[in-house]
């Protein structure tokens, strides 16, 4: 367990290694504004990393979270209270069966990036949930085979979410976005398979949402 209190302005840098199996739990408190950069390296199978960063106070505040993951059977859960810009960059690099579940809450108004790297073959679960106003962007490229599942779900108006998924290889991709709220979402989906596979993409809205779909699937047939 890694706790960080952060007092005032500044950037911060946060790097964990970690070389086997268990729990990972990363806190990070700031209390006013800056840059936190948070950074785990997992060389293993077997391990959950939790990152909570907890933004206390005006300003603005960039949180980037690295996780590279050398192994399989990890779970990366990312919590964010606060405003701000958040960007999520797991990395794994792996043999086998991959599982990768990224969850990011986002509690506050600001823009969220995920970014998912998969090299090798399994399966790719991203869920991020998003509670209140501004944009989220969700990028996962995979090389190899298996099953994507990207969910988003949005509580708030003035959302804007884009999904990008690439997928190089064979395999099934799933994109479900979910919008509760009301006002204006603006939801793009764009997914690129270059190989074979199955896409299916569902975008849904619950109460008075408007939502704006552009769907593009593009499928790609390479040579064996």
């Amino acid at each position: 367990v890694v706790v960080v209190v952060v007092v005032g302005s500044g950037v911060v840098v946060v790097v964990v290694v970690v070389v086997g199996s268990g729990v990972v739990v990363v806190v990070v408190v700031v209390v006013g504004s800056g840059v936190v950069v948070v950074v785990v390296v997992v060389v293993g199978s077997g391990v959950v990393v939790v990152v909570v960063v907890v933004v206390v106070g005006s300003g603005v505040v960039v949180v980037v979270v690295v996780v590279v993951v050398v192994g399989s059977g990890v779970v990366v859960v990312v919590v964010v209270v606060g405003s701000g810009v958040v960007v999520v960059v797991v990395v794994v690099v792996g043999s086998g069966v991959v599982v990768v579940v990224v969850v990011v809450v986002v509690v506050g108004s600001g823009v969220v990036v995920v970014v998912v790297v998969v090299v090798g073959s399994g399966v790719v679960v991203v869920v991020v949930v998003v509670v209140g106003s501004g944009v989220v962007v969700v990028v996962v490229v995979v090389v190899g085979s298996g099953v994507v599942v990207v969910v988003v779900v949005v509580v708030g108006s003035g959302v804007v979410v884009v999904v990008v998924v690439v997928v190089v290889g064979s395999g099934v991709v799933v994109v479900v976005v979910v919008v509760v709220g009301s006002g204006v979402v603006v939801v793009v989906v764009v997914v690129v398979v270059v190989g074979s596979g199955v896409v299916a993409v569902v975008v849904g809205a619950m109460q008075s949402s408007v939502v704006v779909g552009q769907e593009q699937s593009q499928l790609h047939w390479a040579p064996a």
